[in-house]
């Protein structure tokens, strides 16, 4: 049995969302009951996002890479929303393994990962954390 996985996130519309899966990112449409893959362009992955979340007309995503490093990458739209039209990595080299979390404030992403690779006191919480603050241009 295989799991599929896959990570939402809501546009500022009330009627779009976009849904990162194995084989890429689709757009959502929910006035009409549709879903699409979005289009990119030559040289843009939307393999392996972790995270997405809508800012200011566009996505910002976590990526894991081939070295199972992350990044941090913004997804500009098109007007319509159909596809990527260009993708800017923010920032690189993020720590890998762990269970991650994103949020958007303003201005600012907070990316946090967590390692429950040693023992804590309570069981739910990981042993160590790393916590990465990333102003959005």
């Amino acid at each position: 049995m295989s799991i599929v996985s896959f990570v939402v996130a809501a546009a500022n519309d009330e009627r779009t969302a976009y849904v990162a899966h194995r084989d890429g990112l689709s757009r959502i449409d929910f006035r009409r009951g549709t879903a699409a893959l979005m289009t990119v362009p030559k040289g843009v992955s939307l393999a392996r996002l972790e995270r997405i979340r809508w800012f200011r007309n566009g996505l910002i995503a976590v990526v894991l890479d081939p070295d199972d490093s992350r990044r941090i990458v913004r997804l500009d739209l098109n007007g319509a929303g159909t596809g990527v039209t260009h993708a800017t990595t923010l920032e690189s080299g993020l720590a890998a393994g762990g269970q991650t979390s994103l949020t958007i404030s303003g201005d600012e992403l907070i990316y946090v990962v967590g390692d429950r690779g040693g023992a804590t006191s309570e069981p739910s919480l990981p042993a160590a954390f790393a916590a990465y603050r990333v102003r959005l241009r």
